[in-house]
């Protein structure tokens, strides 16, 4: 690929200015990914000049555990606890145990006393071979006894890791839980063979252990069956359980070493070694695996490939221990001495920088394109190192130190809360720092932002598939049950609480998040790897936008990482195939462009074996860098017409996009550069260009939609469509009901089955049930398609009600569903509104009285408030002038009354006026006579009558057609009845004189 686009330049250099700036950015990306080239190599992680503790015990040492960060506690067989320092490898303290006490395992309650510098564990357990077991405090007090807890010795016991529970296993063959003080709750197991080992599940539910050659998982639940399976050729001798990846490993005196999952399927097995592996345990990072044979110690990944071997005359490793921060590995032999190692080698790429953690406190900084080699030297060890976005963080035993890469010289830095940081993550603006107890959001500043909590928030649990950071979104995997992600919002002022904090749930265990770090943030996308292998996208901000919320991309993928500089999602199968979506976005809008704007490469896995576990590290520009389950890392590459692509995107340069596509076009990647571009021109809504990239890759369907769109005349229409290629449904839904596109808005909802929607538009903005004809009619279609009996009970009634024989209207609606559009949206019909009998024709247009003085006629809008079932079925045409919602009879009495009264407050004369208050009272014929009554009062208003051009002015549109119940009208007692008042109106010159404004 490299050697191809170096020829094609050299025989493009006929083309116009901007292809040749093209083509230079294409070289100087291959020249920097041709020197990366050098930085192939394995993960050498080693220990780095193990030391020997300056005293030791007189016989074996059996077991060990950390207290804090520089103290540690051992047991031997001379019955005797002593205090290390780990600094200057002296004895702090020796403590002489009772003379019936022999210890055969120690293990430190995992959760710290406090939090801060000089946080340390409260308690460790001592199982002893006179089947007892006893918690000593930090200064080797004992707190409690348990005697007689098995029948013969206790040959393991461990703490729950919520440190809530006691788990214990002997000689007897039984396995017991106890309480945090010692109180028996249940004996969980019973078999004939002595239980040499046991781990907890990462959530504290489940046990394994072993049964002479097999391995048994049970559940403290009693509903929970046991599963049982067959491990090694002989006795199991070592167990451990990750916290995070729930992997299993195993040892046994068939000299091998092998790793499980949850479920029993064997993942990786180790060749025959000389001698049987005698201790094993996980790193509280999950990342390293320590393995003690005869004279030998290893360090292994999480897949089993061994990074290198350490070889030190001292007899078999009896017991392991690593430090909270997981740089230091302690050892008991069976020679008494204690054993102390820093993990050193460390090594970390990003673009031209190299770094390495060369000794326990020294760091190496090695630029290949400015020839720069320097070395950091700090005072305290060196735990964490993460580089990204520019900057380089280093995490000491007390220290946080801030690097800008580009200048070295000036870091920030700031003392940390806890010194066991596990775990750092970068964006942009922000970066992560993850303790025993908080996970801090810090600045690049070198200052703590905030401290984050969730629901479910288990630091233990969190690694870097389980926590994910984009610039104003936090993502995390809960740990109670692992189906729901929550996502933290940064960016807001207020500090964010757990109930407040958004989620997603998914149908099953999703084992790795990854935040899209480049979209805006009402486009952030989360990518997410479930169970069974399946790869989802998702939308952290839906809202009420009517986009699905969630998709899928693939199946059987392990791995997913996104870019760095540009939407960009890359991940690995489970074969070990590099996929990279190009423009996952898409997704959301069409999927057959989500299919079509993906690359595929295999460029380094060579065999199944290598293949098995294998996961991205980096994504940075077009720089792959793959960590393979033998510990090799490979830098790879995808083409850089991607990232040139989206940045020209990025910047709406679109005649520049399109300039490259047309370039790229005899490249094999041609097809799916269009289709990126096809799939980012629609969501932007740039129908000009999605136009040319669909017709390159051939789709004429699309081509002719987006042909139909910009043929549009009604602008509102053409945004309703333009919001439906972007695949917003509810922005394409309002867009037409503001428009009073009504018919098409129904149609959106019934091509997608959501018919309660539907028919929720149809009641609120089609009085008449003009409509009802397209419901019945496609759901006809749902119901004969998928060959169903109607069960919904509001379509089934209007089936009944309307009985349609001829469907050509409807389809001709169909067809052309913007030829209907609604004059005037209405509001919903009030259900308490009831519905009088119809009036005779002589009562269209009636007169009042003599004496009121003039005639009141009533207009087409005011006879469109007339009950009359005959013109409200014939859709009698409504007054033009008017564009207002049409008024209930209580509201136009309240515009009536209300101006009335107050002229009458406000006026200082005494002239007296006449007020009407008019009803129709029903007869027993059916007719409705008009009666009136009136009123002296004093005003300032004249009551002469005004001309008769003026009574058909809209201020005598107050008319109400209630009955009113009166002395006159002689109506039935129980009969209802409304008064409405109605003011005179009187002549302009006359109001002149009133004084009124």
């Amino acid at each position: 690929m490299y050697i191809d686009l170096v020829v094609r330049m050299e025989w493009s250099k006929h083309l116009n200015t901007r292809r040749d700036q093209d083509a230079i950015q294409i070289v100087s990306f291959q020249v920097s990914i041709f020197i990366n080239q050098f930085f192939h190599h394995l993960l050498m992680h080693s220990l780095y000049s193990p030391t020997f503790f300056r005293s030791k015990h007189d016989g074996m040492s059996t077991c060990i555990g950390w207290l804090s960060v520089d103290e540690v506690v051992s047991a031997g067989d001379d019955q005797q606890l002593i205090f290390w320092n780990t600094t200057s490898q002296d004895v702090i303290r020796k403590i002489e145990l009772s003379q019936d006490i022999f210890p055969t395992d120690l293990h430190v309650h995992p959760k710290p006393a406090s939090v801060g510098r000089s946080s340390s564990i409260a308690v460790f357990l001592l199982a002893s071979a006179d089947g007892s077991f006893h918690i000593f405090d930090r200064n080797g007090h004992t707190e409690k006894s348990i005697t007689g807890a098995h029948q013969g010795a206790v040959i393991v016991v461990r703490w729950s890791n919520d440190g809530t529970a006691i788990a214990s296993g002997g000689e007897d063959g039984l396995i017991k839980i106890w309480s945090r003080v010692g109180m028996l709750r249940s004996t969980l197991s019973s078999h004939s063979s002595p239980v040499y080992e046991l781990a907890w599940s990462s959530n504290s539910d489940s046990i394994v252990y072993n049964v002479e050659n097999y391995l048994e998982i049970k559940s403290l639940s009693p509903k929970i069956k046991p599963l049982l399976w067959k491990a090694h050729d002989g006795p199991i001798i070592g167990i451990a359980w990750n916290k995070s990846n729930q992997m299993i490993i195993s040892t046994g005196e068939d000299c091998r070493y092998k790793i499980w999952n949850e479920n029993g399927r064997l993942i990786f097995t180790s060749v025959r070694m000389e001698y049987p592996i005698q201790s094993v345990s996980f790193s509280p990072d999950s990342s390293l695996i320590a393995l003690g044979s005869f004279n030998t110690l290893l360090l292994c990944n999480q897949s089993g490939w061994t990074h290198k071997p350490t070889r030190i005359d001292v007899q078999t490793f009896q017991n392991l221990a690593w430090s909270n921060d997981s740089t230091q590995i302690v050892a008991a032999t069976g020679s008494g001495n204690i054993i102390l190692g820093h993990l050193v080698d460390r090594q970390m790429d990003w673009k031209t920088y190299h770094i390495t953690i060369t000794d326990h406190n020294m760091i190496q900084l090695v630029d290949i394109e400015k020839n720069i080699d320097e070395d950091f030297e700090f005072r305290e060890n060196v735990t964490k190192i993460s580089v990204g976005h520019g900057y380089l963080i280093v995490v000491t035993s007390a220290q946080c130190y801030v690097y800008r890469i580009s200048n070295m010289s000036s870091p920030h830095s700031f003392n940390l809360k806890d010194q066991t940081v596990s775990l750092i993550i970068q964006s942009s603006s922000h970066f992560l720092l993850v303790d025993s107890a908080n996970v801090n959001l810090c600045s690049y500043e070198g200052r703590y932002v905030d401290t984050l909590k969730w629901i479910g928030m288990r630091t233990d649990f969190l690694t870097n598939l389980t926590l994910s950071l984009s610039i104003d979104t936090v993502a995390s995997i809960d740990a109670n049950g692992a189906k729901t992600i929550y996502y933290i919002d940064i960016q807001s002022n207020t500090k964010s609480t757990p109930s407040t904090n958004q989620s997603y749930k998914h149908k099953m265990e999703i084992i790795q998040v990854a935040l899209d770090k480049f979209s805006p943030s009402n486009e952030r996308k989360c990518a997410f790897i479930d169970k069974n292998w399946d790869l989802y996208l998702s939308l952290v901000r839906h809202m009420n936008s009517g986009i699905l919320r969630t998709i899928k991309c693939r199946s059987m993928m392990s791995y997913a990482l996104w870019c760095d500089d540009a939407s960009v999602l890359s991940g690995l199968t489970e074969s070990g195939k590099l996929i990279v979506f190009l423009n996952p976005q898409a997704g959301f809008i069409d999927k057959d462009l989500l299919r079509m704007s993906v690359l595929e490469s295999d460029p380094w896995i060579s065999s199944s074996k290598t293949s098995q576990t294998v996961g991205l590290r980096n994504f940075c520009g077009n720089h792959l860098e793959i960590e393979g389950s033998d510990g090799s890392k490979v830098t790879t590459f995808i083409s850089p017409m991607v990232q040139i692509l989206h940045s020209y995107v990025a910047k709406r340069s679109w005649s520049e996009a399109l300039r490259l596509c047309r370039y790229a076009r005899n490249l094999p990647e041609s097809w799916k550069l269009w289709a990126a571009l096809a799939g980012m021109a629609s969501q932007n809504r740039n129908l000009q260009v999605a136009e040319i990239a669909y017709s390159a890759i051939n789709k004429v369907d699309k081509v002719l939609y987006m042909q139909e769109i910009n043929g549009m005349s009604d602008k509102s229409a053409r945004n309703a469509e333009i919001a439906l290629v972007c695949g917003n449904l509810k922005e394409a839904e309002s867009i037409l009901v503001a428009a009073r596109f009504i018919l098409r808005a129904i149609q959106l909802n019934l091509d997608t089955y959501n018919w309660d929607r539907a028919l929720e538009l149809m009641n609120n903005h089609d009085r008449n049930q003009k409509y009802v004809p397209v419901i019945l009619y496609h759901r006809k279609k749902y119901l004969e398609r998928f060959n169903k009996r109607e069960n919904h009970p509001t379509l089934k009634k209007l089936s009944e009600e309307h009985e349609i024989e001829d469907w050509s209207q409807v389809e001709a609606w169909m067809d052309n569903p913007y030829s209907e559009r609604t004059e005037e949206t209405h509001a919903p019909i009030p259900a308490a509104r009831k519905v009088a009998k119809k009036p005779t024709e002589s009562s269209t247009s009636e007169k009042l009285p003599d004496e009121i003085g003039f005639t009141i006629s009533k207009s087409k809008k005011e006879q469109s408030l007339e009950p009359d079932e005959d013109k409200r079925s014939t859709g009698v045409e409504r007054s033009e002038s008017s564009e207002r919602p049409i008024k209930t009879v209580t509201e136009l009495a309240k515009d009536v009354t209300k101006p009335v009264m107050k002229r009458v407050e406000a006026s200082n004369t005494k002239e007296k006026v006449k007020t009407s208050r008019v009803a129709a009272v029903p007869s027993k014929d059916g007719t409705r006579t008009i009666k009136k009554r009136t009123d002296q009062s004093t005003s300032g208003e004249s009551n002469k009558p005004k001309a008769s051009g003026e009574s058909n002015k809209p201020k005598a549109s107050g008319e109400s057609n209630k009955p009113k119940a009166s002395a006159e009208s002689k109506a039935p007692t129980k009969k209802i009845v409304r008064v409405v008042k109605k003011r005179v109106l009187v002549p302009k010159n006359q109001k002149a004189n009133a004084g009124e404004k």
